[in-house]
């Protein structure tokens, strides 16, 4: 399965993220545009055993990913609502 380690520099210790799915909500629509972007959510559970899902926006532009750091819970069904559909600027 597959999974992101989030480092925590203060604490110096790591959470495991499963990955759930990635859902893809914005791009770059001209092939030939200068600056290339892919937005979207990152649907995860911290512990496989719970049912537990949480999401955080993601961003690729010109090949930099970033994460945010602000984390959503999810209701607790396999499928997302339409929410995960929801960015922030």
């Amino acid at each position: 399965r597959a999974y992101i380690d989030e480092d925590d520099c203060k604490s110096g210790t790591s959470t495991r993220l499963y990955m759930h799915l990635v859902w893809q909500e914005d791009w770059t629509n001209n092939p030939f545009a200068r600056s290339k972007y892919i937005k979207g959510k990152l649907v995860y559970q911290k512990l496989l055993e719970s049912q537990q899902f949480f999401a955080r926006q993601y961003s690729i532009t010109n090949g930099k990913i970033s994460l945010s750091d602000m984390e959503e819970q999810l209701q607790n069904s396999v499928l997302p609502g339409d929410d995960v559909k929801d960015l922030r600027e």
